[in-house]
């Protein structure tokens, strides 16, 4: 893999030089965050920060969106807190 210890992200196989990432992570190196959902990540509605305690998660779902993959409707109004 790239980098040192698969970027901290992952395990490293050193016989083969690749890395196993762990949920959440992606890339040779397991450098590359990734949220729940598809379209890149958090389906094209948020914002993913790969910056929290488990693992990347997806933030500020546009307006009508909520949940870990901005993926379930909000039929009630605002989502409260934001990013629960």
């Amino acid at each position: 893999g790239i980098g040192t210890d698969c970027s901290g992200n992952g395990q490293c196989n050193s016989a083969l030089a690749q890395c196993t990432c762990n949920p959440g992570w992606d890339g040779i190196g397991c450098q590359i965050p990734r949220c729940p959902g598809n379209l890149s990540s958090c389906n094209g509605r948020g914002y993913c920060n790969p910056n929290t305690l488990g693992g990347p998660t997806c933030q500020n779902c546009t307006k009508g969106w909520m949940g870990p993959g901005c993926d379930i409707p909000c039929v009630n109004g605002v989502q409260q807190p934001m990013d629960s």
